[in-house]
C-alpha cells in the first residue's frame, strides 16, 4: 500500500484530495467519523483502502483479511 498520505478521497466534495493534503481538523473527522458501508454485502477495494489509511494515519494496524 502506498503511503496513507498519498491515498486519495473517493466522494464529496473532498473528491480527488489527498489524505495528506487535508488540514488536521477534517483528517481527525474522516478518522472518526468515515465508514465505508457495505452494498451487496461487500466493502468495494477503494473503501477499504481509504479506511485502511485512515487507521494507518491513527498509528493503527489494519486488520488483515484473509483472501480465498
Amino acid at each position: 500500500m502506498n503511503e496513507w498520505q498519498d491515498v486519495l478521497i473517493h466522494f464529496g466534495r473532498n473528491k480527488g484530495v489527498r489524505l495528506g493534503d487535508l488540514d488536521p481538523q477534517q483528517l481527525r473527522w474522516y478518522q472518526r467519523a468515515w465508514h465505508p458501508r457495505r452494498v451487496n454485502g461487500r466493502i468495494s477495494a477503494r473503501d477499504k483502502a481509504l479506511r485502511d489509511a485512515l487507521d494507518l494515519s491513527m498509528g493503527k494496524q489494519p486488520p488483515k483479511t484473509s483472501t480465498p
